[in-house]
């Protein structure tokens, strides 16, 4: 099993400007890119599937997880414009369980952004707010 560090984890993430718009939204598209990804690869499981061969089988199957993980890193680094899976754990290609943990880790701080954005476009409205003019 693949070892966290979870200070490690949240160290990094500390880096991230989470109030930067382009991030938030690169990592928005990125979770819809791969919402359905387990629909589209129990298609291709189906194919592989057919493989008689046992070892030939395996080969296959290994090689689609490792091509669906290295571009899901690939994604996950060019969502945070740094290489952020690299930084938290270091140079594995870590399963798509542990970027589950890294994900539920990174919720907080967008909401939290969110929240502050909000809160920031709801003081604007009041100082700019047609009422304060009358």
């Amino acid at each position: 099993m693949f070892k966290i560090d979870e200070n490690k984890v949240d160290e990094v993430l500390k880096l991230v400007d989470f109030s930067d718009k382009r991030i938030v939204n690169r990592v928005l598209h990125l979770v819809k890119k791969y919402d359905c990804i387990d629909v589209k690869l129990n298609e291709k499981y189906a194919e592989l599937d057919k493989i008689e061969d046992e070892l030939d089988k395996l080969i296959a199957f290994s090689d689609l997880e490792i091509s669906v993980l290295e571009e899901f890193k690939k994604d996950v680094n060019e969502a945070f414009g740094m290489n952020i899976v690299d930084e938290i754990y270091g140079d594995a290609l870590p399963g798509i369980e542990v970027y589950f943990s890294l994900f539920d880790k990174i919720k907080p701080f967008i909401e939290d952004s969110k929240k502050q954005e909000s809160v920031a476009i709801s003081e604007l409205n009041k100082l700019y707010s047609l009422d304060r003019i009358k």
